[in-house]
């Protein structure tokens, strides 16, 4: 299945229902307008990257990379530190906390890093997109959980403070044809955001919803 682009006039025309969607589309009444994630980014950890002209991808920056495995192999050695002076002084209740503090810093960077190493991808030729790394698939094979590039009926960009009042922060989610909503990214930077919001917004053929 192919969702290329077959109008010419389909950037002006997309340019419109922008701008009109917040009178003009029904499923924008029904659309949550808060912001959907808790909002305790203070980096922009995904970017999005065109693979060829059929894929997208939402990837993980090369700067989140190194800042989690810095986490990790920071956490791991104070751990190894705070293990050796256990084995020599016997005094395990004065390093048990931060023997914890240690394994709780490095569970995050597993984590973290692990969540955010699964790429969104939205392939236009199969006319899905899916979370997560899933090998090479023939053209013809179902992916487990993919979901249909028909359903998402618009892009929304939201920018205010998270859940948990941190420092601004802003989202780009998929709005689908039922007004749920899945998020695709979550920058501190709406300049940044907003131009991979219209990357994306072209390549699926869908407006953007939000100040953009």
């Amino acid at each position: 299945m192919t969702h290329a682009i077959q109008n010419p006039a389909i950037s002006m025309q997309l340019k419109q229902d922008s701008a009109n969607w917040h009178y003009a589309d029904k499923i924008a009444k029904k659309t949550g307008w808060s912001t959907a994630k808790a909002g305790v980014t203070s980096v922009n950890t995904t970017r999005l990257v065109q693979k060829d002209q059929n894929v997208l991808l939402v990837r993980i920056t090369a700067r989140t990379v190194a800042f989690f495995t810095g986490l990790m192999l920071s956490s791991l050695l104070a751990g190894l530190a705070v293990a050796t002076e256990l084995l020599q002084t016997q005094a395990f209740n004065t390093v048990f906390i931060p023997l914890m503090v240690c394994g709780v810093f490095f569970m995050i960077g597993v984590v973290s890093l692990f969540r955010l190493s699964q790429p969104m991808v939205f392939d236009r030729q199969r006319g899905y997109f899916w979370r997560g790394l899933k090998g090479k698939v023939a053209p013809t094979q179902i992916i487990r959980g993919a979901k249909p590039l028909a359903r998402i009926h618009a892009l929304q960009v939201l920018s205010g403070r998270g859940r948990y009042n941190t420092d601004s922060n802003c989202e780009l989610n998929l709005v689908m044809s039922d007004s749920s909503r899945i998020n695709v990214m979550e920058h501190t930077c709406l300049v940044t955001l907003s131009e991979d919001a219209r990357k994306l917004a072209k390549f699926l053929e869908v407006p953007i919803w939000g100040k953009v």
